[in-house]
């Protein structure tokens, strides 16, 4: 004779771990490649991609192909300047420092975000608080 309440209770748990299952893989994203302890997110990878080639291709897949290679060695790269120090060293700080002040007036001087921003943020009498909003026109 079959034991029902073993096979329910078993049943039970196999389901509770398919779920964890599930959600644990629902959860995170997909991996593309690792390296070591790290690893490298495949939509990471397709945001690279997609803002690095702008430029229509007739063979698609050997342009991703051909990004995907340069992808890992610039990973193996910065993790190996990672490990060594590199980011810590003052003349790499100076640099970055140097380029950080150099590409930050483009970012401060768009005069479109500039004007949207400079505009008077109307006040809410109604609510008798003192709350300001950003009106942003598109």
């Amino acid at each position: 004779m079959i034991n029902f309440e073993k096979f329910k209770s078993m049943n039970k748990r196999c389901f509770i771990a398919l779920i964890a299952a599930c959600i644990t893989i629902s959860g995170s994203a997909q991996t593309l490649f690792t390296y070591g302890k790290y690893s490298a997110d495949a939509k990471d990878f397709l945001r690279a991609y997609n803002k690095n080639n702008t430029t229509p291709t007739t063979n698609k897949a050997k342009a991703i192909s051909d990004y995907l290679d340069l992808y890992i060695k610039s990973k193996l790269k910065i993790r190996e300047a990672y490990e060594k120090g590199y980011d810590t060293l003052p003349q790499i700080k100076e640099e970055v420092n140097n380029l950080r002040s150099q590409i930050i007036d483009g970012y401060m001087s768009d005069p479109v975000t500039v004007n949207r921003l400079s505009k008077p943020t109307p006040r809410l009498p109604s609510l008798g608080t003192d709350i300001y909003f950003n009106v942003v026109e598109s």
